[in-house]
């Protein structure tokens, strides 16, 4: 089975955080709390600054120690959330999202929420976890993209290559085809010749679209 999970870069920048902030912070606040300089009002307030530092720290390490890190397993058929290193739960890609498992697009990933022993977990996804490109890709292959309303850039241009074969197709059935003439006296565009529309490539991408012809705003004729 694959795997997603925290990846290094935000390992190395989370143990950084509390090697080279928290704890100095800590160990410099309890210099000051038992420094005979210090006055009363300044212990007190080195000593909450201990205990809110310290208790961070020590809630870190209790937490990596104990519960490890949250990660993903999966193959083409199910997944399974692995919220602690004694708690997980199974669900099939095709029942997601359902009742059991929700997902929704979060700080540029996924976020997936479901309940097990009676508290709500969450597992959060994006393009620092190890193996992000790889789950992404999952989720578009089993459907749960589309069923979330997120489209990737590829199925945009998927989208905008159909509707260029539909119009291709009406052309070539209706090659001299031109819109209805409104009731006012007027004339063909010269632009569209009365089709409304016409083919343009996109630089950037490369692709062919309909556009809709500004000339005449799509009508195909322009006043006389």
């Amino acid at each position: 089975m694959q795997r997603c999970t925290l990846g290094w870069f935000a390992r190395i920048v989370t143990a950084l955080v509390f090697l080279g902030f928290f704890i100095p912070l800590t160990g410099l606040a309890l210099y000051f709390v038992f420094s005979p300089q210090s006055s009363p009002d300044e212990r007190l307030m080195f000593g909450a600054g201990a205990a809110v530092f310290g208790g961070l720290s020590v809630f870190a390490v209790y937490r990596f120690c104990y519960y490890g890190l949250p990660w993903i397993e999966y193959d083409d058929v199910r997944v399974v959330f692995h919220y602690s290193r004694r708690g997980q739960l199974e669900a099939r890609w095709a029942d997601i999202p359902g009742p059991a498992v929700q997902v929704s697009s979060e700080d540029g990933g996924y976020l997936f929420r479901f309940q097990d022993g009676g508290k709500q977990r969450k597992i959060l996804v994006n393009r620092l976890s190890s193996g992000f490109k790889e789950l992404e890709r999952m989720l578009k292959e089993t459907g749960v993209l589309k069923r979330i309303g997120r489209f990737t850039k590829e199925d945009f241009r998927q989208s905008a290559e159909e509707v260029l074969r539909q119009f291709e197709r009406y052309r070539a059935a209706n090659p001299n085809a031109v819109r209805p003439r409104p009731a006012e006296d007027c004339s063909l565009c010269p632009d569209c010749e009365g089709r409304g529309a016409y083919v343009r490539r996109l630089p950037f991408i490369k692709l062919d679209v309909a556009k809709i012809c500004k000339t005449c705003g799509g009508s195909g004729y322009i006043p006389k």
